[in-house]
């Protein structure tokens, strides 16, 4: 389990500062863009690659020690939002 406040990862969530880049079906990576609660200038890409394994180039992530696997704001926010927005298409029909 996450070290991480919810409040901040619900900070992200309620601005909707969280976006897929890019999706690359025949490796399985998946790339994230997340805006910087602190600078709003900035914004930090996370990697998830097919193993479902996540990477943030912020220096939270970067540096942190107490969470197993590594993590930050910004992977547990990719994390939730894509649990809500499944459970928003759940059970819906594309058309072809």
């Amino acid at each position: 389990m996450s070290k991480i406040k919810q409040s901040k990862i619900d900070g992200i969530l309620a601005r909707r500062e969280v976006s897929l880049v890019s999706f690359e079906e025949t490796e399985g990576d998946e790339v994230w863009q997340v805006a910087s609660q602190t600078d709003k200038s900035k914004s930090y890409m996370i990697t998830i690659n097919k193993a479902n394994t996540f990477e943030c180039e912020c220096p939270s992530f970067k540096y942190d020690v107490v969470n197993d696997p590594q993590t930050c704001k910004h992977c547990e926010a990719v994390k939730q939002f894509k649990v809500i927005v499944k459970d928003d298409f759940d059970g819906v029909e594309l058309e072809s």
